[in-house]
């Protein structure tokens, strides 16, 4: 069971071995028995012993936004709670969906190399011609992470990892190209 407390003025207390939930229409008891989890809103409160009991019998505490999301994290530091959360990301790693996730985490990655070019770009014709040209570059291999098929990330983290540094490389000589003086330009231009 979840215990969520989105009411304005409602607060969680403990009595014993169980929760009391205090509003203005009253008092209720709760057995900690059977609650995994407590969701807190803006505007409820809960007390230092309420987090103690939700501590001792491995019940995650969460703080919640004004939409629902969660901001803040209290859970036991035993060992199970912490090797339940590390078995499932281990778990995770062999899905599909860690594979959709890693996509997605380097395709941002790219985008924003993309945007740091645009902010480093300047008014000289032939660094605007550089910079375009590495942002096209960089576009795709964004095109190539997006279409890239398999099953779980190990059946293309190779080919991420060399897609993502060649990336990088890009963002990198722009960079050093940008910012050097016109003496060492010459030097630059024998790495791209």
């Amino acid at each position: 069971m979840e215990l969520i407390l989105n009411t304005f003025g409602v607060s969680l207390n403990r009595e014993n071995d169980g929760f009391v939930i205090t509003s203005k229409d009253g008092r209720q008891r709760i057995p900690a028995d059977g609650i995994k989890s407590i969701q807190i809103s803006r505007g409820a409160q809960i007390t230092s012993d309420a987090v103690m009991l939700a501590v001792e019998r491995e019940i995650e505490v969460l703080f919640m936004d004004r939409s629902g999301n969660p901001i803040g994290r209290i859970w036991s530091p035993r060992y199970g709670s912490i090797s339940t959360i590390r078995k499932g990301q281990l778990n995770f790693t062999f899905t599909h969906d860690a594979l959709v996730w890693i996509k997605g985490v380097i395709m941002q990655k790219m985008e924003n190399q993309q945007a740091l070019m645009l902010l480093l770009q300047t008014d000289n014709s032939e660094e605007a011609q550089l910079v375009q040209k590495n942002i096209s570059r960089i576009e795709d291999y964004r095109s190539k992470v997006l279409h890239l098929d398999g099953d779980v990330v190990n059946d293309v983290a190779p080919t991420l990892r060399g897609w993502e540094g060649q990336a990088s490389r890009r963002l990198a000589l722009s960079s050093l190209r940008l910012s050097v003086s016109n003496t060492a330009r010459k030097y630059v231009s024998r790495w791209g």
